[in-house]
């Protein structure tokens, strides 16, 4: 199943899926694991209290055995992200996380991407080839994450560097051993880097999300400087790979549908709107995971204590039980909701700012540029299951006007 052609249009599979019945056990899949590919029962699975958040571990344990005791401290780190967390930790560590991605915080952030889009534009060729995914769709969702926590912008390079590296190990059912020790030390990197800018915050707080992280509390309880500095790895790691994904697909589906593209151009104020509709129809995130907390039957199937369940929420958002006409692509669609952010208590956090990101970069793009095309017909996938995204995205650009230069936003 997940070989170089599913990788490159996951859908047919999917389609198959769905309808060969509700639920499937793989157990060449993450060691043994039940794939949910229909809308209808992944909604409810995805807040069902049977089903546990904290399956950190589950991919160092497909590793040989005699590795496990390397991946020790990565286990026991990267456990502390939010996402392998179930209430109460997880309910507490949310309501802390939330008063950093508050909506009114966020829209302070707006001046601040148009900006780094603006900045990243004028370096653009008014004519010529471009490669869409390194010199835009990777810059901008590093560059704002890192300067929501206020860390050098001298690091992207390495963040983008060490954000690949755990996708790669996360992002596939099935590591290689290299791409496992890569994975590893590049988290372990990471949390060590936040460590340190932990301890210079403390001593010269700022109005960066890092600091914010350092000082919030709630029920008097509060962070560990390690517990703030693991969060700060899955928020930039979750940052730029969702976010660059979306936004290099998105563009992707635009150029393969010029119709729908210059629906955009002839009405800007439809940009929301397709941003959720990529999401809907290539999402960044193809799939989710959860483990039994207990023996029970859904679906028609019988799950057990313990094992892997995956609703493979791409699968989802095409479903033809839930939206007419799934396979098209199509910017004014009414019913543009989807799975691709999660759903219930684990929905991601930075919802928000991508759509934010994703929104501002695809209208600046359009008022940039006259005419956008495709060098190449066929799309350079990156070899990963769990995430959906390009490693180049070649394009022929045309501009009759360079944008205004943005003057520096001002954060407060």
């Amino acid at each position: 199943m997940f070989d170089q052609a599913f990788i490159e249009n996951p859908y047919p599979t999917y389609h198959a899926l769905r309808e060969g019945g509700a639920a499937h056990f793989f157990p060449e899949f993450l060691g043994g694991a039940w794939l949910l590919p229909r809308h209808a029962e992944i909604g409810p699975l995805l807040r069902d209290p049977r089903l546990s958040a904290a399956r950190s571990q589950c991919y160092s344990a497909l590793l040989p055995a005699e590795v496990h005791a390397d991946f020790a401290e990565f286990d026991r780190l990267f456990s502390m992200w939010m996402l392998f967390l179930d209430a109460p930790e997880h309910t507490l560590l949310r309501k802390l996380l939330n008063k950093g991605f508050a909506p009114q915080l966020m829209e302070m952030w707006r001046d601040a991407i148009e900006h780094t889009v603006n900045d990243l534009l004028e370096r653009f060729p008014l004519e010529g080839s471009v490669e869409f995914m390194g010199s835009f769709a990777h810059p901008i969702p590093i560059a704002v994450i890192c300067e929501l926590m206020g860390v050098n912008k001298e690091d992207q390079a390495q963040f983008i560097d060490w954000s690949d590296d755990i996708a790669r190990f996360f992002g596939n059912p099935a590591s290689s051993l290299d791409n496992a020790f890569r994975g590893r030390d590049s988290l372990l990197a990471m949390i060590r880097y936040f460590e340190a800018v932990i301890e210079t915050r403390r001593a010269a707080p700022g109005n960066d999300l890092v600091s914010l992280l350092i000082r919030i509390e709630e029920d008097e309880e509060a962070l560990s400087g390690e517990q703030v500095a693991a969060q700060c790895s899955m928020l930039l790691f979750g940052g730029h790979e969702t976010t660059r994904n979306l936004i290099g697909t998105g563009l992707l589906a635009l150029l393969q549908h010029p119709d729908q593209l210059q629906a955009l151009r002839d009405d800007p104020s439809l940009i929301p709107n397709a941003v959720r509709e990529i999401l809907r129809y290539d999402s960044p995130v193809q799939y989710l995971t959860r483990i039994a907390a207990t023996d029970f039957e859904y679906a028609g199937a019988q799950i057990r204590r313990g094992q892997m369940v995956v609703p493979l929420i791409a699968s989802a958002n095409r479903d033809a039980e839930r939206y007419p006409d799934p396979d098209r692509f199509d910017v004014h669609r009414a019913d543009t909701t989807h799975f691709s952010f999660g759903h219930g208590a684990h929905v991601c956090i930075g919802t928000r700012l991508a759509l934010m990101e994703a929104e501002i970069a695809l209208h600046a793009l359009l008022q940039r540029f006259d005419t956008l095309e495709l060098v190449d017909s066929t799309p350079d996938w990156m070899s990963n299951f769990g995430f959906r995204g390009l490693n180049t995205l070649m394009l022929n650009a045309h501009s009759t006007v360079a944008p205004a230069r943005a003057q520096p936003a001002i954060i407060v």
